[in-house]
């Protein structure tokens, strides 16, 4: 009987393990990104992220630029989709990577 137990114990352990290991190679996997377009903003070029402000709540911080010593909205900016299918050579093309694939396709690596 104890043994049947220590069985148990040992495969939910070990499958408990597998998962961890499969749900990391998802995070490294990012099959897309969100970029900030906002050349006012720090955040130009830079992956979307929300952010907390006591007086905002939870806001997109590509939308915002400092205005002197506070946030302004920038109704101009947007968050725009890069794809990793966007970052791979084209078989059939001699042109080379395009000057937005140079800038934005090493985000994936970070």
């Amino acid at each position: 009987m104890k043994t049947n137990v220590l069985y148990v114990v040992a495969i939910l352990f070990l499958s408990s393990c597998i998962h961890d290991e499969s749900q990391q190679n998802e995070i490294n996997e990012t099959e897309e990104i969100w970029v900030c377009y906002n050349p006012k903003s720090e955040r130009h070029g830079k992956p979307c992220k929300k952010d907390f402000n006591p007086s905002l709540g939870e806001y997109e911080t590509c939308h915002w630029s400092m205005s002197g010593s506070s946030l302004a909205l920038d109704e101009s900016a947007f968050c725009w989709l890069l794809e990793r299918r966007d970052c791979s050579p084209q078989a059939d093309s001699d042109l080379g990577w395009q000057e937005w694939q140079e800038k934005h396709c090493p985000l994936f690596s970070e």
